[in-house]
């Protein structure tokens, strides 16, 4: 498993420098600032909260960094809005793995998974929405968080719950620290922006 885990952070790595080196061949390293991203959202209208939406529910399927986005939910909108939009993201987001992990891919997730994490299973079992809530509020929406819960015995009901409820601590602190970072987000070179999922990516792995 740690030879596993240990190529899996050098593939994703290496997708991701790939990407950047892309981005700037292409010159759209601008193009994916923190205020213009801002900018296009509102530029959307109604139609911002739902490409927000997609966008993270797109990036939580391949392990990117959800505080990322909870974090531009609050620049973009006020902490209110932020928080209502970043909470339904978060919880559609986390579902949308969930079921992918259990009826997609339940086989190859249950082979890949280390045996400490069975604890979880056990102890979650026994608590149903309460353990759900209290592991988001331990490790938010971290990617193995859905993969643990998804070869849980635990339902999809309790799953949401459990999820929407536990989520709320770490949507208001990171919402509230995007809305206080955008002025200095902006003034860091392009190249700083894109480089931060990078680094969250590796680590959540």
């Amino acid at each position: 498993m740690r030879g596993y885990g240990t190529w899996l952070r050098l593939g994703i790595g290496a997708l991701v420098v790939a990407g950047l080196v892309a981005v700037y061949a292409a010159g759209l390293d601008q193009a994916l600032s923190p205020e213009a991203v801002r900018d296009r959202l509102l530029e959307a209208g109604l139609w911002g909260p739902v490409i927000f939406c997609a966008f993270y529910a797109l990036g939580e399927l391949v392990a990117f960094p959800s505080a990322i986005f909870v974090i531009v939910a609050g620049m973009t909108w006020g902490i209110e809005q932020a928080l209502v939009v970043a909470w339904i993201g978060s919880v559609i987001s986390a579902t949308l793995v969930f079921l992918v992990a259990r009826y997609v891919a339940r086989d190859w997730v249950q082979v890949r998974m280390p045996p400490w994490m069975n604890w979880i299973d056990r102890w979650i079992e026994r608590r149903a929405i309460v353990g759900v809530a209290l592991l988001r509020l331990v490790a938010f929406l971290a990617p193995w968080t859905h993969v643990v819960l998804a070869v849980s015995r635990v339902g999809i009901r309790d799953y949401v719950l459990g999820t929407a409820i536990g989520v709320i601590p770490g949507l208001v602190a990171l919402v509230w620290l995007g809305e206080q970072a955008l002025d200095s987000m902006t003034e860091l070179p392009a190249w700083v922006w894109l480089i931060i999922p990078l680094l969250l990516s590796l680590i959540h792995i």
